[in-house]
């Protein structure tokens, strides 16, 4: 089967940040593996097609010109709904000339940045759900009194409405478009494995080894509950005098400046115990995960990071949130924690609770974490994935 997979990010472009680009590249890994032929759709800031361990990638520069002129035209009010319809038409312009000469048997669009809005309607086309655009702006606490608020989520709609079906890695998500969209969601977990990187613990030796210290590490932001954080870290640096806390992650901000800044600010006279290292690759990063006491996700909404799922097939005890996917991994205190969500007071009782562990138990919590990641072998994601794609291309012919 040859899939085609359009997408605003992947491993191979310096600027990518999360767990979709991880996603992509494992899933098309595993199709390799069982013989099918994965093709990636970027965008990208050169024209260039390259193989990649093994899959080919074809790196697709948005066109900008026309949109540019649309943007002044507009008066720059609808500036990111316009940079994702450029982005929609470079990328599934460039799917739909690969096609004619080789023909896919289905594409898969990312329903971030609505990559899918304008989608060739004459080839098989699932969306796999990672996010949803009024669900998310809403936990942003984003303003949504503007014309641009509105017409991203129309566009968000509009592609998951022309798509011929969709899928989301979480039931929560899944539950929660179906509610909205009144369209079937399907639910296929994401693929993982720990890829076997050729680790260097250098930055944890010369900054973190003798320390005890929890780590959040992904978006530093709203979304994924560090301003949460911020509301007890003073209190708990206070209350374990030898405890760091480490931050790995691009700085998202907070009411319009760092959001590091604003942990700093409210850990007070412990701030010398917070820690922040900036974004970093896989290589620096496990070392870091593997020496932690335990990793503080406390999201407000998610859709199985791919942060706990590194965490947790490493062994280490995470600290997720009620209501935002980590249920689907996480049974309290027996592979995990979970705190309720957007409840500092909440966080702070999960945090002590780890912390009152011995270290037997610590490693039978760790242990049971690991057996839970062990069911998301990628090759058997891959073989329900094109066994779904299978049932989709039946349903759309009959």
């Amino acid at each position: 089967m040859r899939i085609a997979f359009v997408t605003p990010e992947y491993v191979t472009e310096d600027t990518y940040y999360g767990g979709l680009a991880n996603y992509l590249y494992r899933v098309s890994q595993a199709l390799l593996k069982l013989g099918h032929e994965p093709e990636i759709f970027v965008a990208a800031r050169q024209n260039e097609s390259l193989v990649h361990d093994g899959v080919a990638i074809h790196r697709i520069r948005k066109e900008r010109r026309l949109f540019n002129i649309l943007d002044r035209l507009t008066f720059r009010r609808f500036t990111r709904s316009i940079q994702w319809l450029g982005q929609s038409w470079t990328l599934n312009r460039a799917v739909n000339k690969v096609h004619r000469h080789h023909p896919f048997s289905a594409v898969q669009c990312t329903s971030y940045m609505a990559t899918g809005v304008l989608r060739n309607r004459a080839i098989l086309t699932v969306i796999r759900v990672s996010s949803y655009e009024l669900l998310w702006r809403q936990e942003y606490q984003e303003d949504r009194s503007g014309g641009e608020h509105h017409l991203s989520i129309i566009l968000d709609r509009l592609a998951l409405k022309r798509a011929d079906s969709l899928y989301a890695p979480s039931r929560l998500l899944a539950q929660t478009i179906e509610k909205d969209s009144g369209r079937h969601i399907d639910v296929i977990e994401s693929p993982f494995h720990l890829e076997s990187w050729v680790l260097n613990d250098r930055i944890f030796h010369d900054l973190l080894s003798g320390k005890r210290y929890l780590l959040f590490f992904g978006a530093v932001g709203l979304l994924k509950g560090v301003a949460v954080i911020a509301e007890i870290i003073g209190d708990l640096l206070s209350q374990y005098e030898d405890l760091f806390f480490v931050f790995i992650g691009n700085d998202k901000g907070y009411q319009g400046n760092s959001m590091m800044e604003h942990l700093w600010s409210q850990a007070g006279q412990n701030r010398g115990r917070v820690l922040y290292l900036g974004v970093m690759h896989h290589e620096y990063l496990y070392p870091i995960v593997q020496n932690a006491h335990a990793v503080v996700l406390p999201s407000l909404i998610d859709n199985l990071p791919n942060t706990c799922l590194e965490s947790m097939a490493l062994g280490k005890i995470v600290i997720g949130t009620r209501g935002a996917s980590f249920e689907q991994l996480i049974e309290d205190g027996i592979s995990g924690f979970l705190a309720e969500k957007n409840s500092s007071a909440s966080l702070l009782e999960k945090i002590r609770d780890v912390m009152a562990l011995n270290p037997s138990q610590q490693k039978l919590i760790g242990d049971r974490a690991r057996e839970q990641i062990s069911r998301l072998n990628p090759e058997h994601i891959a073989e329900q994935l094109v066994a779904y794609i299978g049932q989709v291309a039946l349903r759309v012919r009959e």
